[in-house]
């Protein structure tokens, strides 16, 4: 029911061009927050809980409770289940020898996991594995451990340093997630890695059943997909999710938009019956299965031919981005609907990945430091307060081009207050737009944020 306030009253906000500059931050922050909620909403089957999604690296606390409260466990065919919680599916799968997972959640979620898999058998938990090493993935398998299980923890290579990184980098991955920096891992001895890694292929079985692990670089370097072929069932972690993948995220490590197409057209090959994505409904009937992997391959494809194409014809990056447009049928297609990152997000991930980060204009190789920029800007414009008159006239008429006036004002004068004033109605009239995606979003609230603690 949160979201549907918050987003409501983003779009009675939004109805009224004045009322921007009469909200304080934390009021445009708040209808902001709903097409985070939106997007990531997506994710999961179950409500949604703010407590979560805020403290998925915690073990006690409000977010254990809800995902205790929200979480499900649904047996999809006999001997397979899902377990539905807050952001994330476990895959849960009886053998003779014992349980298999597909994923272990959050850290929040640990205890709801191993409460529903003893909800449905008593055998010991054989053997976890890891999709890939994110967050919500690979950090409940903490509760199995303290309850006494001792499965083997498989996973890439890749994976496993993935999860190292949130020790090296816990500052900045509380930052960017967002997570209180105190419910981070301090140390590796926080985080349950692997006890057996592999790279691009393992077998293994158990209680007699073939399972087939491949690994190609999808979200992540490390990123796996299982593939149980006398079930015919795949668990395919994020590579396949039922809407617009996290393919171009800008605040995140590069993915790999060509190794991800891959991936998915050699699940479009394999005779299978089930799909079972680590967010999101499962797929159920061969058919369907092709068609929804097609529809995402189709889509992808042509990002990927679209970027090549005219980079092999000399055209600069920059304006290969603005240039880009995505057919019809794409847009309309509910399987591929941008709720987290459009598909020119991952024309820039693509250029990121294939050419580096120079954007093709010279002046931005080697330049002036950004305050000095904006001071010039600035006086260009007839000074800080013809600036801003101007500034607050373009808000309203063009959104975009007004948060680049204002981002320009505050670079220049980031401590003068009604600069902040002004870049803040910016921000939240770009955000509030129709066609901002929940990650989009989240780089606005930051910022919001950041001006907010300036005020104080």
């Amino acid at each position: 029911m949160r979201f549907f306030y918050f987003f409501g009253l983003g779009c009675a906000l939004l109805a009224s061009p004045l009322n921007a500059q009469q909200l304080t931050i934390p009021e445009m922050m708040r209808p902001m927050y709903g097409k985070i909620v939106q997007g990531v909403s997506q994710w999961g089957e179950t409500e949604w809980s703010t407590a979560v999604a805020q403290q998925m690296m915690t073990k006690s606390g409000p977010a254990v409770q809800d995902s205790l409260r929200l979480s499900r466990i649904e047996e999809l065919t006999r001997g397979v289940w899902m377990i539905y919680a807050p952001i994330v599916n476990v895959v849960v799968i009886d053998t003779d020898e014992g349980l298999v997972l597909i994923d272990a959640g959050h850290a929040a979620a640990g205890p709801a996991i191993l409460k529903l898999i003893r909800s449905v058998s008593d055998k010991p938990i054989h053997t976890v594995v890891y999709t890939h090493g994110h967050t919500d993935h690979a950090f409940g398998a903490w509760a199995l451990l303290e309850a006494g299980e001792t499965p083997q923890i498989i996973a890439t290579k890749q994976a496993s340093e993935r999860m190292q990184r949130y020790v090296t980098m816990r500052g900045h991955f509380a930052k960017y997630l967002p997570q209180a920096v105190e419910i981070m891992p301090k140390t590796l001895d926080d985080l349950e890695l692997p006890t057996v890694t592999f790279e691009k292929e393992y077998r293994f079985s158990v209680g007699g059943e073939l399972i087939i692990l491949r690994q190609h670089r999808g979200e992540t370097e490390g990123h796996l997909y299982a593939w149980l072929p006398e079930r015919k069932l795949i668990a395919v972690g994020d590579f396949w999710q039922g809407f617009l993948s996290n393919a171009g995220n800008g605040r995140r490590q590069q993915r790999h938009l060509e190794d991800w197409t891959l991936a998915l057209r050699e699940m479009h090959d394999l005779d299978v019956e089930w799909m079972l994505p680590a967010h999101g409904k499962p797929a159920k009937g061969s058919s369907e299965i092709r068609a929804e992997l097609m529809a995402v391959i189709e889509a992808y494809q042509y990002v990927i031919d679209y970027t090549l194409e005219a980079l092999n014809n000399g055209v600069q990056p920059y304006l290969i981005i603005e240039q880009f447009t995505w057919p019809e049928k794409f847009a309309n297609d509910p399987r591929l609907q941008p709720r987290y990152n459009t598909a020119q997000d991952m024309v820039k991930v693509l250029l990121r990945e294939y050419t580096g980060w120079w954007n093709g204009l010279p002046a931005d190789w080697s330049p002036s430091p950004m305050q000095a920029q904006a001071k010039a800007i600035v006086a260009m414009a007839g000074g800080l307060e013809s600036m801003l008159e101007k500034t607050r006239d373009l808000m309203a008429s063009d959104p975009s081009m007004g948060l680049h006036m204002a981002q320009w004002a505050w670079l220049a004068e980031p401590d003068q207050s009604d600069v902040r004033d002004v870049y803040a109605q910016a921000l939240f009239r770009k955000g509030m737009l129709d066609d901002v995606t929940g990650m989009e979003a989240s780089a606005y609230i930051q910022t919001l944020r950041q001006l907010m603690a300036q005020s104080r």
